[in-house]
């Protein structure tokens, strides 16, 4: 794993300054090539939904399983991670914007809104397309030419929406491992707070194809799969303390049934 710094030259309509450098603005990490000429092999892009550290075990173990055949990248996005931190903690603003949990949170946006464009003049440098273009920009100028594919891990699919719909010919395809759209339709908005709704639709679709699977319709005769998971959650909640709770609560400051929602396999 290695760090990658360059200047990154921007267009004006992303950020009035015209020219930043990286270690202002994002940061970058690579697993290269190995047993192969890196300037020939191909390239895959994990973008995280936060900050790199998300995905950097998915780098390795991607890298290890096509035996180090492809140089693996990712990136802070702006306002994230190792990059410059979206914020606006000060005498103004009693809260930072990484405290969203904050009672005051709410009622501090105007005057961190307010802080953030005296600091960083429009707003739009940090958006989703500005997001976006920064990936076709670094894949563009910085990679070897070779093709590449991009992975959009949970909330990194919002940024790599927009560069599918930005078309850059550098990229030869696409992944989304995770349900957040930057748009779905003209006539349905995107907002977080669909998150879990969202999420909630592919987990039901894949449930269904439980029953379409010999093995796994087996143990779930009676009642199908999304309902006996229901149920778990229902008693979890109705009862947090009994013993299979108590063991897929373990330590975890949130409940069970949160928990369990985002636990891969569990057997109680």
């Amino acid at each position: 794993m290695r760090d990658l710094r360059c200047p990154v030259v921007l267009p004006r309509y992303l950020r009035d300054t015209g020219e930043c450098e990286l270690d202002d603005q994002g940061f970058r990490q690579a697993v290269a090539c190995k047993g192969g000429n890196v300037d020939d092999a191909p390239n895959v892009w994990m973008i995280p939904e936060i900050e790199c550290s998300e995905v950097e075990h998915s780098m390795v173990t991607l890298h290890k399983s096509l035996e180090g055949a492809v140089n693996v990248y990712t990136m802070d996005l702006r306002g994230n991670g190792r990059g410059t931190l979206l914020d606006c903690a000060s005498g103004q603003s009693t809260t930072s914007v990484s405290q969203s949990e904050s009672p005051d949170y709410l009622t501090d946006i105007p005057a961190c809104a307010q802080i953030l464009q005296d600091q960083y003049g429009d707003l739009a440098s940090f958006s989703i397309t500005s997001a976006a273009t920064d990936i076709s920009h670094f894949i563009h100028k910085h990679t070897n030419g070779a093709s590449t594919i991009v992975y959009g891990v949970s909330g990194g699919t919002m940024q790599v929406q927009r560069l599918m719909q930005l078309d850059p010919p550098s990229v030869n395809g696409y992944v989304l491992d995770g349900a957040m759209a930057y748009a779905v339709s003209p006539a349905k908005k995107t907002y977080r707070s669909d998150y879990d709704a969202d999420f909630a639709s592919v987990g039901d679709t894949f449930m269904k194809l439980c029953a379409q699977d010999r093995d796994c319709a087996s143990h779930f005769k009676a009642t199908s799969l999304s309902a006996t998971l229901h149920h778990l959650l229902q008693n979890f909640d109705r009862n947090p303390n009994s013993t299979c709770a108590s063991l897929v609560s373990n330590s975890s400051e949130y409940g069970p049934a949160v928990v369990l929602q985002t636990t891969r396999v569990v057997s109680c």
